[in-house]
């Protein structure tokens, strides 16, 4: 049997929530009261709070791994992309479960009701994404599912690709049940019965990112995180700090530097942090808010945009040519996907990178004294970041109440 929405045609898109849900509410004409067109990623991306700040180093035995969140409720999607939908009035649904067969009759259900659901899956899983099978149940993502065809055991995907991607009914499946915590679940939305009140929504999510930045509760979140991951950056004294935790020069602190420039550049985001795109946002929001002060605000988190990315690019220095070139590969590997979708030529990027990373723990390419600079150089970067925050946030906050 086919459940294809026909008329589906949404894809794309730099954060995998947004996107999303901006392709859910295009499907829908679920359209901005401003000028009657479908909601820009960029403004959901501020209605759904912004941008925020996360820092957690894992360590299992020898193992040690890095996140950086950079995003509003980045650790929550459930309940960032609910508060999103709350500040539209936009009706939604979500459908949990740990069973297999109703997992599979959810999906069915929504698709045959004309509601392609935003569906949270392991991207590790999904055999386009060309990820090693060590990072299975690791790599939160979240797609569009807008077609099923039982007889050719196909299932139809909007990514970040610019067209649809197809996947059987078996690997999306897995992908859905990989990470237990997901429970299956499916995000759908409908038509909302009031006009939605943009200026409200608006000035909303810029307090719901006010609040997130300045009033964590723990020192993970928000700038105290900004704050803590420099610090231990290059802290020796700290048994958290880099430079006891990657006292060896091995695998696992050549990775942590590459997912310290992916969850900066590449990993759900536009890059930058999302302080380009929020700085976007705030141009946007001015005129619909009255608040020209916005547009300050703005220029200091483009300001900020470029600190972060010239942060992101210390992790894989130029002056480090094997680092250079694993960063160099990333980017191609994230542009290619945007641009192409899936294919060959992802398949290459994405085993060479396995490649480079293998030859960099077997040959370490930044000696003692190296490292040493690195750990400097970034903790200088860091700092000069959380000030700029801490700048921005400020304006941000006079702007609003």
């Amino acid at each position: 049997m086919e459940t294809i929405l026909k008329k589906y045609a949404q894809f794309g898109g730099a954060n995998p929530e947004t996107a999303s849900l901006a392709h859910l509410l295009e499907y829908h004409r679920i359209l901005s009261p401003l000028d009657g067109k479908p909601f820009s990623e960029t403004m959901l991306l501020g209605i759904g709070g912004g941008i925020g700040g996360g820092y957690f180093l894992f360590e299992f035995g020898k193992q040690a791994n890095v996140y950086i969140g950079s995003r509003h409720l980045w650790q929550n999607p459930k309940q960032y992309l609910e508060q999103l939908c709350l500040r539209l009035g936009v009706p939604y649904a979500f459908t949990e479960t740990a069973g297999a067969k109703a997992a599979a009759k959810n999906l069915k259900d929504a698709i045959a009701s004309g509601h392609p659901p935003i569906t949270w899956v392991d991207l590790a899983n999904l055999p386009y994404a060309f990820l090693p099978k060590s990072l299975s149940g690791m790599v939160y993502h979240f797609i569009v599912v807008y077609g099923l065809d039982e007889e050719k055991n196909l299932a139809y995907l909007a990514d970040r690709a610019p067209a649809g991607l197809t996947v059987t009914l078996e690997q999306l499946a897995n992908a859905r049940s990989r990470i237990s915590s997901n429970k299956n679940r499916l995000l759908t939305v409908e038509k909302p019965k009031k006009k939605i009140d943009l200026k409200a929504a608006i000035l909303s999510g810029i307090r719901a990112c006010l609040d997130e930045l300045n009033n964590a509760k723990i020192s993970n979140f928000g700038l105290p995180a900004i704050a803590k991951w420099g610090d231990l950056v290059n802290n020796p004294k700290d048994k958290k700090g880099w430079p006891q935790v990657f006292a060896e020069a091995d695998g696992y602190f050549y990775s942590a530097l590459r997912w310290s420039f992916a969850y900066i550049e590449t990993y759900q985001t536009p890059g930058a942090a999302f302080r380009g795109m929020y700085a976007d946002f705030l141009d946007q929001a001015a005129p619909i808010t009255g608040l020209s002060v916005l547009t300050d605000a703005a220029a200091s988190y483009r300001a900020l945009a470029e600190e972060w990315h010239s942060l992101a690019d210390a992790f894989l220095p130029a002056s480090s040519p094997p680092l250079q070139s694993l960063r160099d590969l990333v980017m191609r590997r994230h542009t290619l996907f945007a641009e192409q979708g899936a294919g060959p030529q992802i398949q290459e990027t994405a085993e060479s990178i396995e490649a480079s990373l293998k030859e960099i723990a077997a040959n370490p390419p930044l000696t003692a004294n190296d490292r040493s600079a690195l750990f400097s150089d970034l903790q200088q970067r860091i700092r000069k970041i959380h000030q700029g925050e801490i700048e921005a946030s400020a304006l941000l906050s006079r702007a609003v109440t």
